[in-house]
């Protein structure tokens, strides 16, 4: 059995909150008090943003992760506007950026 420390747990978890923080400061934050949702899918990768919730590192009144069963719901999510975000890599977001 693997033991983490809360340092190694602070490391995982770092890069996505501060790439959050990136999207609120390059997209402007509004007056509004509605959360921004970000559309996560089931991969390992994606796994520090749920530990991040659990934990309570991320502030459900500014960030809502939203559930998808697959990647192709993600993006259709991304599509029709349910969510503002989602958690892709660059090469899905190459392919969401040539849909639209």
């Amino acid at each position: 059995m693997i033991m983490y420390t809360d340092r190694k747990k602070q490391n995982i978890v770092q890069p996505y909150l501060s790439f959050i923080l990136f999207v609120f400061l390059f997209f402007g934050c509004s007056s509004s008090e509605v959360p921004f949702k970000i559309a996560i899918h089931p991969w390992v990768g994606y796994q520090s943003l749920t530990l991040a919730k659990q934990e309570g590192q991320l502030d459900g009144s500014l960030v809502q992760l939203q559930a998808s069963p697959s990647l192709s719901e993600s993006s259709k999510m991304v599509l029709e506007g349910r969510v503002d975000g989602a958690a892709l890599t660059l090469d899905e977001v190459l392919v969401l950026r040539e849909q639209g």
